[in-house]
């Protein structure tokens, strides 16, 4: 599925020492994913970023709890952990499938 036409609500990166971004797969070569089932787990991806300037939507978020790769918790306005899949023979745009859980606190407007 793809998302087209929509408008930028917020724009999440790297902007202090302890943003983070990880993935790791058994592979460097991707076009093995399309081959395996879209149930098997293949790899790893975990991130805790912050809100960078450039969104529209002009929200603030609080700083949830986030894991990051060492294992140590960090406080991150958007935290990811998941991992990858295969996609099981179907025809997506991208080699990969994904399943990851999202967690962030928008700030309330009045607070």
């Amino acid at each position: 599925m793809r998302a087209t036409k929509g408008l930028r609500h917020w724009n999440a990166g790297i902007a202090n020492d302890s943003d983070f971004w990880a993935a790791s797969f058994p592979s460097d070569d991707m076009s093995l994913l399309p081959g395996i089932p879209n149930s098997m787990k293949v790899g790893s991806i975990r991130f805790g970023l912050s809100l960078l300037s450039g969104g529209g939507a002009g929200i603030d978020f609080r700083l949830v709890p986030c894991i990051n790769p060492s294992g140590s918790t960090t406080y991150q306005q958007f935290c990811l952990s998941g991992y990858a899949t295969g996609t099981g023979g179907l025809d997506t745009p991208f080699p990969i499938g994904l399943r990851t859980e999202i967690l962030f606190h928008p700030l309330a407007a009045d607070t």
